[in-house]
């Protein structure tokens, strides 16, 4: 004896269920998977003011900041009452790659913090630290937003964040064709590290899709004291987008 077929009517609710179920199941992975990755990361070479963004974002205060040795860790709530974990990696050159490995696992953010005054004497540091940042595959795989920040504009010698840009691209193509040698070894391509951009042009930022990379301007106005005199708008507007 077959067995009654089931009307178009009760299919339709059968199908509009589990899609509710579907959509339900993958907004909790979703919502797990982003709450695992809580980290904001202030990362960039030594004197660009890392540790005094930091105390001003999570003390509000100015502090006298010295070579940091350690990170630096703290919970910080956004205007909007969102909580992500703050993390002002080490500048100096032998503990700022290890730091960064150690975090950005748990990173939904990266801000990369330059001096807008020295960028273009230290252009090749700061170049070649964001270069293995970016060919990181932690990083593209964990993150899918990045800040550079261009600090200290308060400074009448202070290059704007367009110049600081062009700078950089013009540098991280150099490095970019003088190390692609180092992405292959004899047995085939290296997997530690990703080919940056798109090798059919120079680079720019725009070829690093998914991840998006914006710049922004500000100063935490290192050696004055007088509470409130910085401006760090840029970086919380993007610290409220990302959290």
């Amino acid at each position: 004896m077959a067995s009654p077929s089931i009307d178009q009517q009760t299919l339709n609710v059968i199908v509009a269920v589990c899609v509710i179920l579907l959509t339900l199941v993958f907004y909790l992975i979703y919502k797990r998977v982003k709450g695992s990755k809580r980290g904001i990361l202030l990362t960039g070479i030594c004197g660009g003011g890392k540790t005094l963004i930091y105390s001003r974002l999570v003390l509000d205060a100015f502090k006298n900041t010295y070579t940091s040795i350690k990170e630096n860790v703290s919970e910080y709530i956004t205007d909007g009452g969102s909580s992500v974990q703050l993390v002002a990696i080490p500048g100096h050159e032998r503990l700022r790659e290890k730091f960064f490995a150690q975090y950005v696992e748990h990173a939904r953010g990266i801000i990369y913090v330059i001096d807008s005054v020295t960028v273009q004497k230290e252009i090749k540091d700061v170049a070649e630290f964001l270069y293995n940042i970016l060919t990181d595959p932690k990083t593209l795989s964990n993150c899918n937003k990045m800040l550079i920040f261009c600090n200290k504009h308060d400074k009448p010698t202070a290059k704007g964040a367009g110049i600081i840009k062009t700078l950089l691209e013009k540098e991280l193509n150099t490095l970019r064709t003088t190390k692609s040698h180092g992405l292959f070894s004899t047995d085939g391509e290296d997997p530690s590290k990703v080919y940056l951009g798109s090798p059919a042009a120079d680079f720019v930022f725009a070829q690093l899709y998914p991840l998006e990379v914006e710049f922004g301007e500000g100063f935490a106005n290192e050696g004055d004291e007088k509470e409130g005199n910085y401006d760090l708008e840029q970086l919380l507007t993007w610290i409220e987008k990302v959290s």
